[in-house]
């Protein structure tokens, strides 16, 4: 594709006129240059064109939050014909039509937004015998074999001794506000810990038993073995699994549970009350999700990209206000008051990169809605107000 085509194209999107595989073709697009950073150096004063016409049309297109439709799952291949648009579509977008965050407008130095900085990899290792460990923030996750420790680079963490590995302890791996952390099980499990998250497991899991707590989101890509039933434990429930992947996002500020199945099969068990004698269980096929409040499991056709957009490194926006800014909360370890009670139920829908600093973030939920932001703070605490 020319880049010459790739406006064309880009037009039709802005006016609503692609077709249904145009739309799905950008989108994808746009999600994988988000998630791996796909953007050239653009000098700045190219990024400063035009800033307000910029934001007029992300208004209508990426986050629009008058239209009452979601956008479309994307389902594009990586073909020939999806490189060759890519290509062309980064040319283009160094004019301003998608990726406008380096503008030289200074407005939002005022509320100080830009300065502050998202999550990263931050985490601590809880061990038996009560040390607290600080994990490496240059490193992604860590991995337990053999009785030991080490990062993914296969660093020892010197630090940690089990012991002898016939002995099993318990560890816990927490996140804080703005971190996230891996951690490749005994059995070769992997999870992946989202902000402000907990995960309980023990240094290796037995013959006949495997089984950790969570509290907070994760992913899980689940290591076969048909023998021995992969348990997830959460507020009042319960995901047993032979091999899979799915996502479980159960904090406890918030009522629902909700767990999706990307591929695999899980079973999901609800307790009342925390009773394991009224219990309610359901399977769910790939593509589902079960929302678990008060015991009562809905099960429903899951957003996979909405889903697990964390774990690939960029928010994925189809859903209220209220519920966008939770997210951002955690990220980037902010409070949320809304001094205008009507805008929590704003729709939006949009991609966003979470390595975007605050400012460049609120700056895309601006133009996508009537809200407006300020931040303010007051020695640690950051606080976002939002009004009209």
């Amino acid at each position: 594709m020319t880049t010459k085509q790739a406006k064309i194209l880009f037009e039709k999107y802005r006016q609503g006129t692609c077709t249904r595989d145009e739309k799905a073709m950008i989108e994808e697009w746009y999600a994988d240059a988000l998630a791996s950073d796909l953007r050239p150096d653009i000098p700045e004063s190219k990024m400063t064109h035009d800033r307000e016409m910029v934001l007029a049309r992300l208004r209508k297109t990426l986050l629009h939050a008058d239209t009452p439709h979601k956008p479309e799952r994307l389902r594009w291949g990586k073909s020939a014909q999806y490189w060759s648009m890519a290509a062309a579509l980064l040319l283009v977008s160094a004019v301003g039509l998608f990726f406008f965050r380096n503008s030289g407008s200074d407005d939002w130095r005022t509320i100080a937004a830009s300065e502050i900085s998202p999550g990263g990899n931050r985490a601590v290792l809880a061990l038996a015998d009560g040390r607290q460990i600080s994990l490496d923030s240059n490193q992604t996750g860590i991995i337990m074999a053999a009785g030991t420790i080490r990062y993914a680079d296969n660093i020892s963490l010197r630090a940690i001794n089990l012991g002898e590995t016939e002995l099993v302890q318990q560890l816990a791996l927490s996140t804080s506000l703005r971190g996230q952390y891996q951690v490749t099980l005994s059995d070769s499990t992997k999870v992946w810990l989202n902000a402000s998250s907990t995960l309980k497991y023990p240094s290796r899991f037995t013959e006949d038993r495997r089984m950790v707590e969570l509290e907070g989101e994760a992913y899980f890509e689940v290591y076969k073995n048909e023998r021995v039933p992969f348990i997830v434990k959460s507020k009042g429930q319960e995901v047993r699994v032979l091999g899979t992947e799915f996502n479980i996002s159960a904090y406890n500020d918030q009522q629902d549970i909700t767990t999706t199945l990307v591929n695999g099969t899980v079973q999901v068990t609800a307790y009342t009350g925390m009773q394991q004698g009224n219990a309610v269980r359901e399977i769910l096929k790939p593509g589902q999700q079960a929302i678990n409040s008060d015991g009562e499991i809905e099960i429903g056709d899951a957003e996979i990209e909405n889903a697990i957009a964390w774990k690939k490194g960029y928010f994925r926006f189809s859903e209220d206000l209220e519920s966008i800014l939770q997210q951002v909360s955690q990220w980037y370890d902010v409070s949320v008051t809304f001094k205008d009670e009507s805008l929590k139920g704003e729709q939006i829908f949009g991609i966003v990169h979470r390595k975007w600093t605050l400012g460049d973030v609120l700056k895309m939920l601006e133009a996508a809605s009537d809200a407006r932001f300020e931040v303010t703070t007051n020695g640690k605490e950051r606080r976002i107000s939002v009004m009209r």
